[in-house]
C-alpha cells in the first residue's frame, strides 16, 4: 500500500500484492489492486481516527492434473466498502494502520478440464473488510 497526502486530513492510497497459496499440493496464483479515500476525523495524517471507503480488485488462477487429465481455473472478484480505522506514523517512520468496515464482494470463478468439461459459479455477499497495514513512512 502507498498512501499520498492530500491534504491536512485527506489521504488516499493504492493497494497492490501478488502471491501464491497451496492448497492440497496445487499452487495457485493471487493478485490484488484496489484504492482506498481517508477522511482523518480525529487527528491528521500521521496519527488519528479514520473513515474511509476502499474499493478491490482480487484474482485467482492456478491448475492442477491428476493422471492423464488435467483441470485449469481462474476466478475473482471486487470488492466494495466503508470503514474506521486508526494509523499511527511514528517520528522515526514506523507505522500501524488498523482497519475494520463492511464490505459488498461480487465473485466469480470457472474451471475446464482437458476432457472439455466445465463449470462455473458467482456469488454475492455482504462481507466484514478488516485491514492491518504495518510498514514505514518516509
Amino acid at each position: 500500500m502507498v498512501e499520498g497526502k492530500v491534504s491536512r486530513k485527506f489521504g488516499v492510497a493504492a493497494l497492490a500484492g501478488i502471491g501464491s497459496v497451496k492448497v492440497d499440493k496445487t499452487a495457485y496464483t493471487v493478485w490484488e489492486a484496489g484504492a482506498q479515500a481517508k477522511y482523518y476525523l480525529i487527528g491528521s495524517f500521521q496519527h488519528g481516527m479514520e473513515l474511509g471507503a476502499q474499493v478491490q480488485y482480487v484474482g485467482v488462477s492456478g491448475s492442477t492434473s491428476s493422471g492423464n487429465v488435467s483441470v485449469g481455473g481462474d476466478g475473482g472478484g471486487i470488492a466494495v466498502g466503508p470503514f474506521i480505522g486508526y494509523k499511527l506514523a511514528t517520528k522515526v517512520g514506523f507505522t500501524c494502520d488498523l482497519q475494520a468496515g463492511a464490505q459488498y464482494a461480487a465473485v466469480g470463478a470457472s474451471a475446464t478440464s482437458s476432457t472439455g468439461d466445465s463449470a462455473s459459479r458467482h456469488s454475492s455477499a455482504i462481507l466484514p473488510l478488516v485491514n492491518l497495514h504495518v510498514g514505514w513512512s518516509f
